[in-house]
Formats: structure tokens, sequence, C-alpha cells
């Protein structure tokens, strides 16, 4: 059996709290003091708490921040990273012992305190147990509220409860923009405004402050902790050190009860007091009122946060509603985590699995409107466009289909804004679209990729031909004509596949054959088809031999198809979204049959499925193609949920 690499030993904490200066006290190591080894691969994976207003907590298993956006407090609309993390440390009458762990240059984790972890789980939030010496566990957990920023954290003996247990925590922050890095200067100002329960930093003026409530006491001692790395970023080639400041440590006598500490902005103690006034009267923040004290308080949200998560029927449901946030009186799409909101081609894919198959169909509404109202205006980027007039139909049989009446007007402003984007296309107004005599859209600049009559993009806009013909019928000859030109044009029968792009750089009578991964677009993905019977099974077959792997779709054809793959993609790199478009084209061949619906469910939903639960309901960007199969890109990414939660719901259903 191959020997585990061994490590250097830590130094002592007391050894460690004599070098900084004060006994006892939590510091950053002076030195390394022990090299990283291969750790479970359930440490590196990593769990998100969202408050549904953009912001978020997030880490690794471990505790180890891999990516410089792992964070504590990470707040919106600024986008401002307040509180990176913890240092922290449980003292029994068997000695100290670190539950933290963090990554250092070169290449050092102290302290350990991923070693004392027994268990984890993210049922119904972020949960540790710690196992110390002498059968002592400690249980830490930590959850965001939806609609207020900020995250409560609590730590507890759960067996082994001796008398002189005592916490010590060390906020590690930065205040700085979440794609930044952080660096000591003299700028850091690291004096707080105390007082009993309540403690406030804000180390510029220029990001929101910081506030921590505690049960505990707080005492102030500023420290710097130095070179910090983040593994992901390095991996990526990136900038990846960093220094953060502590201005002080928070103490808990563990044997009197539950320590609680929330970490929260001046604008979230207000939500939080709005939400909750009986609670917020009396101390400081929220935490209680004297008659109930601040583990009475916590019990309350507690029990409110575990009775709202426990409403979701699936944990990929409950992953969805991470990505949508509220925006004053708006709703808006996320893209990913660590966090950009969606780009509107985005926003339309991911809204189908997000709203629509999760029952959230008021939040679909008010997306869709919202971007009806921009249309309407003449804003028309090409393909967002074709995917809103998808998104848009979608909605209404959603909405039909749960017995919610759309309104005249919603249905005036949602088939206004179709029309007017098919109108522009015809007319040639944005990204150099335009309709053609043939029937098919033309777009892109000269010279660019796939510019002429690119195949997804055909399927796109002969589906928004078929949706607004159903309410305006001088739509449908342009769609009869355009479907006819579709099979003549883009059939391959010697590669038993669908060319590309026709028209290549908008000469006539031109093709690229490339067998690339969007022509799965012309049988699933969309609300109708465009090309049926043998064709369509035949593009069905190609995609399953050459693109398909258990955790997405590849970018490019795998296989020696002699040279007919994209140049421009990665075949070793696979899409998790894309598998939604695949197994849609794989049932429809199929007649849509139950059999051909729980074949599909076992052979290519489960597998990512079981993916999804070991990252905790979500699924990444993108995945290498080839096992292990390792994450790449976003590891929470709106459009990989989002079609898995729309296979499940509804291609799949019944």
């Amino acid at each position: 059996m191959k020997k585990r690499p061994r490590t250097t030993k830590p130094l002592p904490p007391r050894s460690l709290a004599k070098a900084a200066g004060a006994t006892h006290l939590l510091a950053p190591p002076e030195a390394p003091s022990s090299v990283i080894a291969p750790t479970l691969p359930s440490l590196d994976a990593e769990w998100l708490e969202t408050d549904g207003l953009g912001g978020f907590a997030s880490g690794t298993v471990s505790g180890i921040r891999t990516r410089r956006e792992h964070a504590l407090l990470l707040v919106a609309p600024a986008h401002a990273l307040l509180v990176n993390g913890l240092d922290a440390r449980v003292t029994t009458p068997r000695g100290m012992f670190d539950i933290s762990s963090h990554h250092y240059d070169p290449d050092v984790v102290h302290p350990e305190g991923h070693r004392h972890i027994e268990s984890f789980t993210t049922d119904p939030w972020p949960t540790w147990v710690f196992r110390l010496e002498g059968g002592v566990r400690v249980e830490h957990q930590l959850f965001s509220l939806r609609g207020k920023p900020g995250v409560v954290l609590t730590w507890r003996i759960v067996d082994g409860a001796p008398s002189g247990a005592r916490l010590m925590v060390r906020p590690l922050i930065s205040g700085r923009e979440a794609h930044a890095l952080h660096h000591k200067n003299p700028h850091f100002r690291s004096e707080a405004q105390s007082s009993d329960s309540f403690v406030r930093w804000q180390p510029y003026g220029s990001q929101p402050a910081i506030l921590g409530v505690s049960n505990g006491t707080y005492a102030h001692h500023h420290l710097w902790y130095h070179n910090f790395v983040y593994a992901e970023d390095r991996a990526r080639g990136g900038d990846h050190k960093e220094d953060l400041g502590s201005p002080g440590i928070f103490h808990f006598d563990l044997a009197r009860g539950e320590a609680v500490l929330v970490l929260t902005t001046d604008e979230g103690l207000k939500a939080m007091k709005a939400a909750a006034p009986a609670i917020a009267a009396g101390l400081p923040g929220f935490l209680g009122r004297a008659d109930r004290g601040p583990e009475g308080t916590l019990n309350v949200l507690r029990d409110e946060e575990r009775v709202s998560r426990a409403a979701f029927p699936t944990a990929l449901h409950r992953a969805a509603e991470a990505y949508l946030v509220h925006r004053g009186d708006g709703v808006a799409i996320v893209a990913d985590y660590p966090g950009q909101d969606a780009p509107p081609e985005e926003t339309f894919t991911a809204l189908r699995g997000l709203c629509l198959a999760s029952g959230r169909i008021e939040e679909g509404r008010q997306i869709l409107l919202e971007w009806a109202r921009a249309f309407a205006k003449g804003a028309f980027p090409m393909r967002a466009s074709l995917w809103f007039s998808v998104a848009a139909h979608d909605y209404i049989e959603a909405a039909n289909a749960s017995r919610r009446r759309v309104s005249a007007s919603d249905l005036k402003s949602l088939n206004g804004a179709i029309g007017a984007i098919l109108e522009a296309c015809v007319e040639g107004a944005r990204d150099r679209a335009r309709m053609d005599e043939d029937g098919l859209l033309a777009a892109g600049e000269p010279g660019t990729l796939r510019a002429g009559k690119a195949v997804d993009v055909q399927a796109l806009w002969l589906n928004a031909l078929r949706v607004a013909r159903e309410v305006a019928p001088r739509w449908a000859e342009l769609y009869e004509r355009g479907r006819a030109s579709f099979e003549r044009r883009f059939w391959n029968e010697e590669a038993a596949s669908l060319r590309d792009v026709v028209d290549v750089d908008h000469e006539r009578g031109t093709a690229d054959a490339t067998i690339r991964v969007h022509q799965i677009f012309a049988v699933g993905g969309l609300p109708y088809a465009v090309l049926d019977g043998d064709r369509a099974r035949r593009v069905v077959n190609l995609a399953e031999a050459r693109f398909l792997t258990p955790v997405g779709l590849r970018a490019a054809a795998a296989g020696d198809g002699a040279g007919d793959s994209a140049p421009d993609a990665d075949p070793s790199i696979a899409y998790p979204w894309l598998l939604g478009p695949f197994v849609e084209a794989w049932v429809r061949v199929r007649g849509a049959s139950p059999e051909a619906k729980r074949e599909a469910r076992e052979r290519f939903l489960a597998p990512l499925l079981e993916r999804a639960t070991a990252a905790f309901g979500h699924l990444p960007e993108a995945m290498d193609a080839e096992p292990p199969h390792g994450r790449r890109g976003a590891p929470f990414h709106a459009r990989s949920v989002a079609e898995a939660l729309r296979l499940d719901q509804v291609i799949l259903a019944g």
C-alpha cells in the first residue's frame, strides 16, 4: 500500500501565541508550519449560501479558501467582500484545538483544523462537527438570511461538555471588490466601535461598514495575516496571494451555551429590524429582547429559515433559488457564483429552468416583462432577443398549465416585443442580422467566427417565427419558407449531420461542414424541432457518439472525424447545461414515450444529478470531459442547474 506523505509538525498553539506577543491570542504563523498533504475530494467540495440580493457566503468543506471570492460576508450591489474568513480555536481542559484551516505561501496549511472534521452537511445549511481530544464534539453552523445581507454563525458543544470550554474567533477582513486581491497597506483602518454585543469596523471609507453582533466579548488587538494562497486562482495562472487584517478577537464561554456571531452591514441590520421589529428591540442589532436573550432570538431566526428551506422539494430546487435575486421591486438572474449578473441570452435560457420548471411563474413573468420593455425601446442583441421569444413562449405555456391567467396587457407586451424583434431582424436593424430571401437569418461581420447563416441561429429564428405565427399569421409564410430552406441547405448526407454555417461570411452558395455541438438545437432545447424524421435521429446519434459525456456535451467533437471537428473548441471540456438540449432531442426522436423518458432519466440525467448531490445541489459551468470529471469555470452556474431542473421537472416528467 502506498504510504501517505508525511507532514511537518505545526508549531504548538502556545508557541504561536508567544511569538505573537500575547498569551493564548490567535495569530497568523510567522513561518511555514506544515506542508499540504493530499486531502479527500470531499474536503475540496464548495458550499454556497446566498442572501437573495446578490450577496453570498462561500467556501470549502475543509475551511480552506481556494478562491479569492470565497467569503463569509460578500454584499451586493457593490459586490464588496467584507469578511473573508475566520481563525477559530476551542480551549478545553485537554488543551487548545484549532477548528479552522488556511493555505499560506509556500504551500503551508496552518492551522490544520480540517483534521478534526468528523462530519459536514448543507442540510439545511453548512454544518460542521469537529471531534476534539477527550471525546468533545463541537458543532459549527453557518447560514444566510433571505433578503437580509449578513451571515449567522454559531458554535456549540454537543458531546462531552467540559467546564472551562472556551471559543476564540478572529474575523479576517479586507473590504475589497470581490474579484480583487488585498495587501497590507497604511490606509487600512483597524479601529473598532464596540459596546456590549456590538462591534463596528470600516477598514475603508469607500466600502460598507462591517457589523459584528455576538453574545461573547470582544477584545481589540489588530494583526495582519500575510500570504494567503488561493489554489484555484493559482491553477488558472492568475495572482493568488493576499494579506488580510484582523482587528480583534471574540471570546465565548461554550460551557454557558451556544456561541452566536452575526456578521452584517448597516443595511443588513435595517433589513433585519424591519423584518422582525419585536426581535430587534433591546440589544443593538437583532440579538434579542431581555426576556428572550440572544440564544432565543437565534432560535426564532433559525426556525424561520429552516421552515423556508424545508419547502423545497429537492436540493436542485433549493439550489435554483440562489440564482434569483431581488433588486428593489424587480427580479434578476445571477449567471454564476462567485457572482455576476447573467447577460440577456443566459438570463432567458436559465429562466426556463429556474423559474418555469420550478413553479416560480411570477418571478419569470417579472423578468420577461422588464426585458419586453427594453426590447420595445429598440434594444435588440440578436441571439438574446431570439431566446427571449423562446422564454416568453415557455412562460405562457407554463402559466396556462398551472392555471394562472396571463393578463391581456402582459400578452400584449410579450407579443409586441416578439413582433418588434422579428421586424428588426427582417430589416437588419442590429448585429448585422437580416432575413434573407430564402427565409433564413444571416448575421455576423465577415471574417468573424461563424458569420453567415449559423445552424443554431436558424433554429432560434425559426422557433421565434413559429411562436409569432400563433398570434400574427403574417409570420407563417416566412416560417414555412425558412423551414424548407433549412432542410435543403443544411443537411449533409455524406456526414449524416447538419452543416454548421451556410453562406459563410455572407457569400452565397458557400458552406462550412464543420461538425459542431450547436446542431443539437435543431432537434432539442427549443419548443419546436426544425428537423424531424430519420435526419433528426441521425443528428442525435452523431451527438451521442461524438459529444456526449456523463457530465454534458463536449465543446468539440471527439473521435476520428478526419478533421471535421471545430478547431477553435476544446473536446476536453464538457458543458452540463447542454445535456438539456441533447436529452430533449433524444426523447423527441423516440416519440417522447414513457419508456424513452425512463431510459433517458436513468442513462443521462441520473449521473448528472449524482454530481449535483455531491456539490450540494449545484452544478459548475463546465467540467472535464474525461474521468474524474473535475470542475472548470464557475463552481455554481445558473444554466447548468436550470437545465438539470428543466429535464427533471418538464422534459422527463410523467
